[in-house]
Protein backbone atom coordinates (compact mmCIF):
# COMPACT_ATOMS: atom_id res chain seq x y z
CA UNK A 1 0.00 0.00 0.00
CA UNK A 2 1.05 3.53 -0.57
CA UNK A 3 1.12 6.30 1.76
CA UNK A 4 -1.34 8.59 2.45
CA UNK A 5 -1.42 11.85 -0.38
CA UNK A 6 -4.68 13.24 0.95
CA UNK A 7 -6.65 13.18 4.32
CA UNK A 8 -8.64 9.96 5.13
CA UNK A 9 -11.43 9.60 7.68
CA UNK A 10 -10.55 7.49 10.50
CA UNK A 11 -12.89 4.89 11.88
CA UNK A 12 -12.66 4.26 16.05
CA UNK A 13 -14.55 2.39 18.37
CA UNK A 14 -14.38 3.83 21.67
CA UNK A 15 -13.88 0.35 23.29
CA UNK A 16 -14.59 0.72 26.75
CA UNK A 17 -18.56 -0.86 26.63
CA UNK A 18 -19.59 -3.75 24.52
CA UNK A 19 -22.13 -5.75 23.67
CA UNK A 20 -21.55 -9.16 24.20
CA UNK A 21 -23.59 -12.65 24.10
CA UNK A 22 -24.45 -14.32 27.12
CA UNK A 23 -24.08 -17.66 27.92
CA UNK A 24 -27.59 -19.75 28.31
CA UNK A 25 -29.09 -19.50 31.62
CA UNK A 26 -26.42 -17.88 33.74
CA UNK A 27 -27.09 -14.36 35.85
CA UNK A 28 -24.62 -11.73 35.26
CA UNK A 29 -25.20 -9.39 37.98
CA UNK A 30 -23.69 -5.61 37.40
CA UNK A 31 -20.21 -5.12 38.45
CA UNK A 32 -19.34 -8.87 38.22
CA UNK A 33 -15.89 -9.95 36.38
CA UNK A 34 -17.00 -10.64 32.80
CA UNK A 35 -15.39 -13.49 31.33
CA UNK A 36 -15.52 -14.99 28.00
CA UNK A 37 -16.03 -19.16 27.61
CA UNK A 38 -15.46 -20.02 23.78
CA UNK A 39 -17.90 -17.70 21.98
CA UNK A 40 -20.14 -16.32 24.72
CA UNK A 41 -19.81 -14.17 27.93
CA UNK A 42 -20.27 -15.27 31.88
CA UNK A 43 -19.44 -14.44 35.40
CA UNK A 44 -15.59 -15.19 36.45
CA UNK A 45 -14.87 -18.47 37.85
CA UNK A 46 -11.75 -20.06 38.85
CA UNK A 47 -10.45 -21.69 35.71
CA UNK A 48 -7.62 -21.62 32.81
CA UNK A 49 -8.86 -21.29 29.75
CA UNK A 50 -11.01 -18.31 30.14
CA UNK A 51 -10.22 -14.42 28.90
CA UNK A 52 -11.12 -11.54 31.45
CA UNK A 53 -13.34 -9.08 29.28
CA UNK A 54 -14.05 -6.26 31.92
CA UNK A 55 -17.44 -6.28 34.21
CA UNK A 56 -20.72 -6.68 33.75
CA UNK A 57 -22.55 -2.88 32.73
CA UNK A 58 -26.20 -3.99 33.96
CA UNK A 59 -27.67 -7.03 35.46
CA UNK A 60 -28.66 -10.06 32.65
CA UNK A 61 -29.82 -13.40 32.56
CA UNK A 62 -28.90 -15.87 29.87
CA UNK A 63 -31.88 -17.12 27.57
CA UNK A 64 -32.28 -21.25 27.00
CA UNK A 65 -29.97 -21.08 23.91
CA UNK A 66 -26.01 -19.36 24.14
CA UNK A 67 -26.22 -15.80 22.42
CA UNK A 68 -30.46 -15.25 22.91
CA UNK A 69 -29.00 -12.59 25.11
CA UNK A 70 -26.60 -9.35 25.17
CA UNK A 71 -25.21 -7.69 27.73
CA UNK A 72 -23.13 -4.68 28.27
CA UNK A 73 -19.50 -5.23 29.16
CA UNK A 74 -17.30 -1.96 30.89
CA UNK A 75 -13.45 -2.16 30.05
CA UNK A 76 -11.52 0.35 32.52
CA UNK A 77 -9.97 -0.25 36.14
CA UNK A 78 -12.22 -1.56 38.80
CA UNK A 79 -11.75 -2.53 42.42
CA UNK A 80 -12.53 -6.34 43.33
CA UNK A 81 -11.79 -8.32 46.98
CA UNK A 82 -8.61 -9.36 47.51
CA UNK A 83 -8.52 -13.41 47.98
CA UNK A 84 -7.55 -14.23 51.47
CA UNK A 85 -4.99 -16.95 50.99
CA UNK A 86 -3.66 -15.77 47.59
CA UNK A 87 -3.13 -11.96 48.80
CA UNK A 88 -2.37 -9.44 45.69
CA UNK A 89 0.22 -7.10 47.71
CA UNK A 90 1.66 -3.68 46.53
CA UNK A 91 4.59 -5.85 45.01
CA UNK A 92 2.28 -6.60 42.35
CA UNK A 93 1.72 -3.73 41.35
CA UNK A 94 1.87 -3.60 37.46
CA UNK A 95 1.44 -7.87 37.41
CA UNK A 96 -0.87 -10.08 36.28
CA UNK A 97 -3.57 -11.06 39.19
CA UNK A 98 -6.56 -13.70 38.37
CA UNK A 99 -9.58 -14.67 38.81
CA UNK A 100 -10.41 -16.42 41.64
CA UNK A 101 -14.44 -15.64 41.22
CA UNK A 102 -16.88 -12.96 39.71
CA UNK A 103 -15.85 -10.45 42.36
CA UNK A 104 -12.04 -11.73 43.92
CA UNK A 105 -9.09 -11.63 42.04
CA UNK A 106 -5.61 -13.45 43.54
CA UNK A 107 -1.60 -13.52 43.29
CA UNK A 108 -1.13 -17.27 41.94
CA UNK A 109 -1.60 -18.46 38.44
CA UNK A 110 -2.61 -22.31 39.18
CA UNK A 111 -5.38 -23.29 37.28
CA UNK A 112 -6.85 -19.83 37.03
CA UNK A 113 -7.56 -16.80 34.24
CA UNK A 114 -5.79 -13.36 33.85
CA UNK A 115 -8.46 -11.12 35.38
CA UNK A 116 -6.11 -8.14 34.77
CA UNK A 117 -2.78 -5.64 35.81
CA UNK A 118 -2.95 -5.04 39.04
CA UNK A 119 -2.64 -0.84 39.17
CA UNK A 120 -2.96 -0.29 43.15
CA UNK A 121 -4.18 -2.45 46.27
CA UNK A 122 -6.13 -0.91 49.15
CA UNK A 123 -6.79 -2.16 52.42
CA UNK A 124 -10.14 -3.21 51.38
CA UNK A 125 -9.55 -4.51 47.66
CA UNK A 126 -7.58 -4.47 44.44
CA UNK A 127 -7.91 -2.17 41.63
CA UNK A 128 -7.03 -4.40 38.03
CA UNK A 129 -6.91 -2.86 34.73
CA UNK A 130 -8.70 -4.72 32.33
Amino acid sequence: MAALAANRRVEEIDGRIRELPVKATVECFQGALAVMDAAVVKPGVSAASLRTVGVFDRYAKGGAGDGDVKVAVRRGTFKFKNHGSNTVTAAHIASDCYVEDDQTVGSLATSKSVAGKVFAVDTDGVWVTI
